[in-house]
């Protein structure tokens, strides 16, 4: 038998607040490679707010304040002489919307190589390449890639921006309701390229769509809001905690009585 991968990413009792407000607690998980995570719960349970922990963004909000710890690698990442800044080199992230950047498709992926080590034109232009071959999106702008990222469609921005996130090589990917914007046909792109990503590294999928989550993840983590706070109710192999949950709430929300 194999032995069992260690984990990417750990979170050890997680507790994030805005100000005075408790926005979501006592979340303990972790992130696994070969593995897609994926996070699913109504609005307002803390879904995105944890994975926003995983690379340190919620540093980036007013009065937001984190406690408990994240380790990457086994390195605490909050810790106070870590750097955030080197935290998110580390970590690819991709949004719900598209953001590409008012560059060329080209300077789009490569943006994250260039705050790396000086890489020679020709390393540079394969690792371009090869990011963009991953995101199934080579064959579409290989001819074009000087051309500005926001000529490219709603489909076609989202996996160049999954592209600029891989291109750096990093071993926990990020997605932050990736399809929300996209039609089926985009989605089902997207889903494909991470079952084929997911291989080399860890990937944390914060979904609406439950379906998707069935589809996609090898396990899932159920949020709720409960007493007016974000918190994990349960997590484990999604096909178990669809069939089988432990708590009633995530029996509920799993056959969509609410949500």
């Amino acid at each position: 038998m194999t032995a069992a991968l260690p984990p990417v990413a750990i979170a050890e009792n997680l507790r994030v607040s805005y100000g005075k407000t408790v926005a979501v607690t006592d979340v303990s998980l972790a992130a696994i490679p070969g593995e897609i995570l994926a996070f699913v719960g109504p609005s307002g349970c803390g879904k995105s707010t944890v994975l926003r922990c995983f690379n340190r963004l919620n540093d980036l909000v007013a009065q937001a304040r984190v406690e408990g710890q994240v380790y990457l690698h086994g390195v605490p990442i909050y810790a106070p002489e870590v750097d955030p800044v080197a935290v998110r080199q580390q970590v690819g992230m991709v949004f719900q919307r598209p953001n590409p950047f008012p560059k060329s498709i080209f300077d789009n992926v490569a943006f994250g190589l260039r705050l790396g080590r000086p890489l020679p034109k020709s390393e540079l232009s394969q690792r371009v390449e090869q990011a963009l071959r991953q995101a199934a999106l080579w064959e579409e702008v290989k001819d074009k890639l000087h051309q500005s990222a926001l000529t490219l469609s709603g489909g076609q921005q989202q996996r160049l921006c999954l592209a600029r996130a891989i291109a750096v090589q990093p071993q926990l990917l990020l997605l932050d309701e990736p399809c929300s914007a996209l039609d089926p046909l985009s989605t089902e792109r997207i889903e494909h390229l991470l079952r084929e990503l997911k291989p080399a590294l860890a990937i944390v999928l914060v979904t609406h769509n439950l379906a998707q989550a069935v589809r996609v993840a090898d396990k899932t983590a159920f949020f709720n809001v409960e007493a007016g706070c974000g918190r994990l109710v349960e997590w484990g192999p999604t096909a178990t905690l669809f069939a089988q949950p432990v708590h009633p709430a995530t029996a509920a929300y799993t056959r969509g009585q609410f949500g």
